[in-house]
């Protein structure tokens, strides 16, 4: 997801060439910043829906064709169903959803809660939160309608990632 924020926020994501109908019709219906302007401002439902549309964006940006109709550029090898094929299949609540994105797009700094840069997030800052986040280790819990994503154990002689404090 994280890859996704930066290559919109660059504006690498979309084919300089496609039309402002293609582009507006990603911005309006499929965009991460649409996500995250709603994670925002919302909670979310129990519906999938959000979901839904981004596997549309994933798969189309995986797939040999892209979607012309959405001013895709290819990033197959990110983005093909080989990478992750179990999230074909799987459904994440509206609500649970957008509390990813919502922790993934803003940090809270002296109580405040503020957005992350994602346009201007240099190579080393994307890094350190690729670390931190490689320091989770999602489990299913099979029965329930949720996953938990706890700490993993400190590497032997590796202190914990570094904080993204220094993002804003």
């Amino acid at each position: 997801m994280i890859f996704l924020f930066v290559a919109e926020d660059r504006d690498l994501l979309l084919d300089p060439g496609a039309s402002v109908e293609a582009r507006r019709r990603y911005h309006d219906y499929y965009s991460t910043a649409r996500l995250r302007h709603l994670a925002e401002r919302r909670k979310g439902s129990r519906h999938s829906d959000l979901y839904t549309a981004l596997g549309v964006i994933t798969a189309a940006l995986g797939s040999a064709e892209g979607a012309p109709g959405l001013a895709f550029q290819l990033w197959r090898l990110l983005f093909g169903l080989s990478a992750c094929p179990h999230l074909e299949s799987a459904a994440i609540s509206n609500a649970d959803l957008l509390d990813a994105v919502r922790k993934l797009a803003t940090i809270e700094d002296r109580g405040v809660l503020r957005v992350v840069d994602y346009r201007n997030l240099g190579s080393e800052e994307l890094g350190s939160i690729y670390e931190s986040l490689l320091e989770l280790h999602p489990r299913s819990m099979l029965g329930l309608a949720t996953s938990i994503c706890a700490p993993l154990p400190a590497m032997k002689g590796r202190p914990p990632g570094p904080t993204t404090r220094r993002l804003l």
